[in-house]
């Protein structure tokens, strides 16, 4: 009962940590100066959770970040 507690709340945690992430790369002041700092936030969030056992997940929220990145900067 307490790991799947802890399990919900790291899932909630990081969905969180991703939708932060999102606001980030929709930022409306972004120019292509900050494109190599966003693409590293976005690495830094996969290396975070991706120790957590959530692998699956994380590769999909990494994905579609990465998707998002590159709409918002044309690349």
């Amino acid at each position: 009962e307490i790991k799947n507690i802890k399990t919900t709340m790291g899932m909630s945690n990081m969905r969180n940590e991703m939708k932060w992430v999102e606001k980030v790369i929709t930022n409306k002041s972004n120019t292509s100066l900050h494109y190599p700092a966003i693409k590293q936030l976005i690495n830094n969030f996969h290396n975070k959770w991706i120790s957590k056992n959530n692998t699956t997940i994380v590769n999909i929220y990494q994905q579609y970040l990465k998707s998002i990145l590159r709409t918002t900067f044309g690349r």
